[in-house]
Order: structure tokens, then sequence, then C-alpha cells
């Protein structure tokens, strides 16, 4: 949530010309957002913008204050933060939801950025567990089994 604030203020009221390279920022944040589904690329969102990926980088650290693969990886990672509070997905369909090839390099980046486990930030209530397992079969009855 923070960061959107932060995109919507980049494109505030200022002189066209400074506003332009604003919203170019405001637009790739955007793109970011709608896709959290998936890795992006830099070069995907500064095809998006119609900059190069170096001034894109650039200007998006300069704008935000956040470089833009710092924003990419954050944005992803609050993403899978509120499916944790809010679902109860097993860790390993929300990695692949937030983009993420491996559960492994999910929770080692989630653990890293938040300081705690995945399963640990569910919100209380909220289990992973297996799919209850079927009932046994009942054994037949009646008539003489030797």
């Amino acid at each position: 949530a923070r960061l959107v604030r932060q995109a919507g203020r980049v494109a505030g009221g200022s002189p066209k010309s400074q506003r332009e390279p604003e919203e170019r920022v405001a637009r790739a944040a955007r793109f970011i957002y709608r896709h959290l589904n998936r890795p992006v690329t830099v070069g995907e969102v500064a095809r998006e913008v119609h900059l190069s990926p170096s001034h894109l980088r650039r200007l998006f650290s300069e704008r935000m204050g956040i470089s833009l693969g710092r924003f990419m990886l954050k944005a992803r990672l609050n993403h899978a933060l509120a499916l944790l509070q809010t679902s109860d997905l097993p860790v390993g369909r929300i990695a692949e939801a937030c983009g993420f090839g491996s559960v492994y390099s999910f929770s080692r980046a989630f653990r890293k950025d938040k300081g705690a486990a995945p399963s640990s930030c569910r919100a209380p209530g909220a289990r992973e567990e297996a799919p209850p397992a079927p009932p046994p079969r009942a054994r037949p009855t009646g008539g003489d089994q030797t």
C-alpha cells in the first residue's frame, strides 16, 4: 500500500517537462502491480513505458527512492503476504501466484525481506493443511472368510 501511495505521489502536479518522467515511473509501477502473478523483467516494463531499461532504472530510482528491481520484488512479496493473511492457499501455490519459480526461492526472499517464514505470517485461524483423507473403505461383512 505504501508503495502504491508513493507511486501516486510521483505523478503529482508539476510542470509538464518534469511530469512526463514521473508519469512514466507511475505507469511502470502500475504495470508491475498488474503483473504480480509472474516474474516481470525490467525490459518488459521499459518497453511498456517506452524507455530503455537503463533509463527506466535511473528514473525509477531517482523518483521513487528505491531501485526498480527492489520495488518489483517488494511488490510481489507484499502481494504474497496479503495472500498468506487472507487465504488458506498452500505456500507453494502462493509462491506460484506471485511469480516465483520455486517455493525455495520464494521462502528465502520472503524470510530475508520480512524476517519470518511465510507460514508464520498466516492470519490466526488460517491453516495450511493437506486436504482431508478419504474415509476408510468399509470392509465387507458377513460370510465366513477363512
